[in-house]
């Protein structure tokens, strides 16, 4: 995507007052091999959950590049569980979905073991993982959209979703469009009806959107998706929180990329105080 992240640090120290628990292996819908990374505070139970979604273009991306954010979210009272798909070098974007549903399928059936509570679930999903986040929920509660993808949905709930400069829009005949179209759908792109389906501004996604928080900036190539999607929510009296910042040198999904930024901070205490109001928790700590 053109963006280079900050440098990770592999070898960094886990928190005194967290567990961090890496590459907990499961299973695709094709049996293709993936894992989650799991984030909480020492001895606690009845988490409230929040899964990441990475971004990177379907192309790029891993878990790991999650951990500063993750971590921060756990020290806020979260079991965090940043989850993996395969990118499309080796496959493509309906199973690409599936992957991130059966991401969905065990944080519902597994995270109970790890001090979660699978009634209570958030989503944030970073530049092409907020579109997989959307796509993924959205099917989970429209038959109509997982007939079409040829998905089964997931019992999981979620409660609210928080978009970091999302790849919402894949129906358009703009860059994004053109290059993924294929990719993403195959044939079905040519069936009737069919974009009416994904169209991320029609009933079956919308509909089911849950409360939503988007941020974006001036630096942002994928500014307009979030400007125009916050737009519809509001004439749908969708509930809805924007954050965009006018600086042209925050760059592309900068909360994820670049975490060490105070506008960066500001966002990730955002999302933790949308997301509280659902929960009862209140906000306490500072990004580390």
């Amino acid at each position: 995507m053109g963006i280079v992240q900050e440098k990770r640090n592999d070898n960094k120290e886990i928190p005194d007052d967290l567990d961090i628990f890496f590459d907990i292996s499961y299973k695709g819908r094709d049996g293709n091999p993936l894992h989650a990374d799991i984030y909480r505070k020492k001895k606690a139970n009845n988490l409230p959950v929040i899964i990441m979604v990475h971004g990177g273009g379907l192309f790029l991306g891993e878990t790991r590049s999650s951990r500063p954010i993750a971590e921060y979210y756990a020290s806020e009272g979260y079991l965090v569980a940043v989850i993996s798909y395969r990118l499309l070098q080796e496959s493509d974007g309906i199973s690409i979905i599936s992957d991130v549903l059966a991401g969905y399928n065990f944080v519902y059936n597994h995270i109970e073991e790890f001090g979660g509570d699978p009634q209570k679930v958030f989503v944030t999903g970073e530049s092409a993982g907020a579109f997989l986040a959307i796509m993924a929920n959205s099917l989970s509660a429209s038959s109509r959209l997982a007939e079409a993808l040829e998905l089964e949905a997931s019992k999981l709930k979620i409660t609210a979703m928080a978009l970091f400069s999302g790849m919402i829009y894949t129906n358009r005949f703009d860059r994004v469009g053109l290059v993924y179209r294929k990719d993403l759908y195959g044939n079905k792109i040519w069936k009737k009806g069919f974009r009416k389906l994904i169209d991320p501004e029609g009933d079956e996604i919308l509909n089911n959107m849950p409360p939503l928080l988007m941020s974006t900036s001036a630096g942002d190539f994928l500014q307009q998706y979030t400007l125009d999607y916050k737009k519809v929510l509001s004439r749908r009296d969708k509930t809805s929180v924007l954050i965009n910042y006018p600086d042209k040198n925050l760059v592309h999904a900068f909360p994820i990329v670049e975490p060490s930024k105070e506008e960066s901070k500001e966002v990730h205490r955002q999302v933790i105080a949308f997301f509280n109001q659902y929960v009862g928790l209140s906000s306490s700590g500072w990004l580390r």
